[in-house]
């Protein structure tokens, strides 16, 4: 039975171009394992680099995947309420901060308000576009958060987003 790991799963309607996978395997790959691969995988997955695995590295996904960055492209066309001015003012507000309280249901559907904070690194404009790190590795001091609801906490349902995953990176914020 071959082992095999994915990179943390993403919620309907978000794109990613940082797939990871982590497999083990009995016997080294071919070289041409990539060329093979690629023939019989659906349109656009590609493999863009095979790593083999330090023996000190976690052999999880979840423990070694800690931070994801994402760009988050605005729908203005949805709701013109909000422009740029507006949109860096709750940012700052935001980052000013010490407090990012969202609700959330466990798994008993019982409601609490968790701080997520800590989960979010950074975020910034770039263009028509809001460009931040979050939290989505396992730590038991830094909850993970999801793209879409640190999107919904900051605007409500008021502004649409086209969100991608476009990189993932360990502890010390080293692009993996």
């Amino acid at each position: 039975m071959p082992k095999v790991s994915y990179s943390p799963a993403l919620p309907i309607f978000i794109e990613s171009e940082c797939e990871i996978v982590n497999f083990q395997t009995h016997e080294p790959l071919k070289d041409n394992f990539c060329d093979e691969f690629e023939k019989c995988s659906p349109n656009g997955i590609k493999i863009v680099y095979l790593k083999e695995q330090d023996e000190n590295e976690p052999k999880s996904l979840e423990n070694y995947i800690q931070w994801a960055k994402y760009e988050a492209k605005i729908n203005f066309e949805k709701n013109h309420v909000y422009n740029l001015d507006k949109i860096r003012y709750i940012i700052e507000k935001c980052l000013s901060s010490d407090e990012l309280l969202i609700k959330k249901k466990t798994k008993k559907g019982i409601e609490k308000i968790v701080n997520y904070r800590n989960s979010l690194k950074s975020i910034e404009i770039k263009d028509d576009c809001l460009v931040f790190i979050l939290k989505t590795g396992q730590n038991e001091q830094i909850p993970s958060l999801r793209a879409d609801e640190f999107l919904k906490s900051l605007f409500k349902d008021d502004l649409s987003f086209r969100i991608r995953r476009v990189d993932f990176f360990d502890t010390d914020l080293r692009v993996i």
